[in-house]
């Protein structure tokens, strides 16, 4: 069973809606990138989500495309979420 499928399995036992993608900006403040289940594909997890580094403090607006590539080994359910 690939990783892929053994994350698609536990979010089917679980009942997971969303997965969250979480990484912290320079001075530490925590920033989310949220996707609905059903888009984790081996795509994501190999290549990462786009997103917008100015928002991050990462990098100037005119250069600030980035890619977060999602770690399944700190993979975790968050207990503050409404949604699982």
């Amino acid at each position: 069973m690939t990783r892929l499928a053994e994350i698609q399995a536990l979010c089917e036992k679980e009942g997971v809606r969303f997965i969250d993608l979480k990484a912290l900006d320079l001075p530490g403040r925590l920033h989310h990138l949220t996707l609905p289940v059903d888009q984790l594909n081996q795509s994501v997890l190999d290549e990462g989500v786009g997103f917008d580094g100015s928002s991050y403090g990462f990098a100037k607006t005119e250069s600030s495309d980035m890619v977060l590539i999602p770690d399944v080994t700190t993979l975790s359910f968050d207990p503050f979420r409404e949604a699982p």
